[in-house]
């Protein structure tokens, strides 16, 4: 009796046990969106490793005072030490009671008050002079790094749109990660080999668990107020005015650090614009001020063709008197950069928040008028992360240590990543429960 030889696998049978194409490359780029995901997620639970374990956390700087070191808009890595560790030259984060923390290098240190305690002067490296005051400090938070750009990054990551959108992105990824796969896996991969999908999928997907808590941590609360200085354009008949302000850093001055004020005007008069300046205000702050014209919009810190002063600088009179300081020729276009400066810290005697109001105005022959308000002065710090030099991740409280500045936890933002994840996770074990019912 013969045995016939089963029929040879044709090329159609094959194509019967491989998936549709478009359903291998959705799986792949699953795969790919899961591992970078994974990736993003180790990182986060290693920052919030860091920051809890080790003191190690991160300061965004919205200042230039450390370029070109330090630019502003860049993230830097930051470990809180004691100050007998401290020497010249490194660059520390210290607090100073009742304003904004201060990043800049170390120039001298002397013993402080008691054994543990050390005096420090200090100078950015774009500013020309020291601090006004020397800082005694207990602790400071050295500068191990910096990643130039990435504070834009993370506060852009801290709108609640942004930080809902991925949130929901990273849910339904977790969930496609745990969902039940039907398809048998070939035989020549043994019964060793058929779970390393679903576990990789699995220990993947559990990193991206990471990322959404530890992003939760990381990520500052969208800030009150927006993120450098911003750009508003106002049109009359004969003339638009264009006024570029940081209102945040002209009501927040820093002493010793400069902050500019631009105003573009562009003529379609038949007659020259007025341009004039009233000012009032705490004048024991010792604001000083200069303006200066460009016939085109400043490039930086450089006018293109040349820049001249329309007032000298010197102390700002706030006397309410109006001052014209300039002409702009029919049908021409000219910028101003007013920079205000307050030379040293003010009195113990003035007011925690103090300002000052600069008026901008621009006239033209028939009586048109657009005023441009400012408020150069200073004001109690908050916990916004979007002010200069503030802490993503404030290291833990400790006595004697450095005061939590910065993005704190928020409850309500980790009950909802939780809540997404845990919705993600419930939605795939009630699919496998399913899917364990029909194959039973």
């Amino acid at each position: 009796m013969s045995i016939l030889a089963p029929p040879p696998l044709t090329r159609a049978t094959r194509a019967t046990t491989r998936r549709p194409p478009a359903k291998r490359l959705s799986s792949r780029l699953g795969n790919l969106l899961l591992n970078l995901a994974a990736v993003a997620g180790a990182i986060c639970i290693l920052l919030v490793i860091l920051a809890f374990f080790f003191n190690i956390t991160l300061i965004m700087f919205k200042t230039g005072s450390m370029a070109p070191t330090i630019p502003a808009g860049s993230v830097a890595l930051v470990r809180e030490v004691p100050a007998a560790e401290l020497k010249v030259g490194d660059v520390v984060t210290v607090d100073r009671p009742g304003q904004l923390p201060i990043t800049h290098r170390i120039t001298s240190i002397v013993p402080g008050p008691d054994a543990e305690a050390r005096t420090i002067t200090m100078r950015g490296d774009a500013n020309a002079t020291e601090d006004p005051a020397p800082y005694t400090i207990l602790h400071a938070r050295i500068v191990l790094g910096s990643v130039p750009g990435l504070a834009h990054v993370i506060v852009w990551f801290g709108n609640p749109w942004v930080l809902g959108g991925l949130t929901i992105a990273l849910s339904a990824l977790v969930t496609w990660a745990f969902w039940p796969r039907n398809t048998a896996p070939p035989r020549h991969r043994g019964r060793h080999g058929a779970g390393i999908g679903s576990r990789v999928g699995t220990g993947s997907a559990v990193l991206v668990i990471g990322l959404l808590v530890g992003g939760v941590l990381l990520t500052p609360a969208a800030p009150a107020r927006a993120e450098g200085a911003t750009e508003q354009t106002l049109t009359a008949r004969t003339f638009t005015l264009v006024s570029v302000a940081d209102s945040y850093r002209m009501a927040n001055l820093t002493p010793g650090e400069p902050v500019t004020w631009d105003l573009g005007v562009k003529s379609r008069s038949t007659g020259p614009l007025s341009v004039s300046m009233t000012a009032s205000g705490e004048s024991r702050l010792g604001l000083v001020a200069g303006i200066s014209e460009c016939a085109q919009r400043w490039e930086g810190t450089i006018c293109p063709h040349g820049s001249r002063s329309v007032t000298t600088p010197g102390p700002l009179a706030l006397d309410g008197v109006q001052r014209t300081f300039s002409d702009v020729p029919s049908g021409g276009t000219r910028w101003y950069r007013m920079t205000v400066t307050m030379p040293t810290a003010p009195d113990r005697a003035v007011p925690t928040s103090a300002t000052s109001r600069v008026v901008l105005r621009i006239s033209d022959p028939d009586g048109t008028t657009i005023e441009v308000p400012g408020e150069p002065g200073t004001h109690t710090p908050g916990t916004d992360p979007a002010t200069p030099e503030a802490a993503l991740t404030p290291a833990p409280g400790a006595s004697g240590g450095l005061s939590q500045t910065g993005g704190a936890l928020d409850p309500t933002r980790m009950m909802l990543a939780l809540l997404a994840i845990g919705t993600g996770i419930l939605i795939a074990g009630i699919a496998r429960l399913r899917q364990g019912e029909r194959t039973s």
